[in-house]
């Protein structure tokens, strides 16, 4: 993936619609894990689902630039 600016766009299967796009900035060099989470539909929330489970992106820095 591209350093800098990223679009990631997020779809409900693999050719289905786009539902949300997160606009991301990725250093160079570095590992990144992007996580999904929560529901994209809320109307589908199970009743004992987390309270505010809305669809958000976990990001975490795995590894940066000279680091092994």
């Amino acid at each position: 993936m591209a350093a800098d600016e990223t679009v990631l766009k997020i779809r409900e299967s693999a050719t289905g619609e786009i539902v949300e796009r997160f606009e991301i900035g990725f250093e160079a060099r570095a590992v990144y894990t992007v996580f999904a989470l929560g529901y994209v539909d809320p109307t589908t929330t199970p009743e004992n689902a987390v309270e505010n489970a809305s669809f958000a992106l976990g990001i975490t820095e795995n590894a940066v630039p000279g680091e092994r």
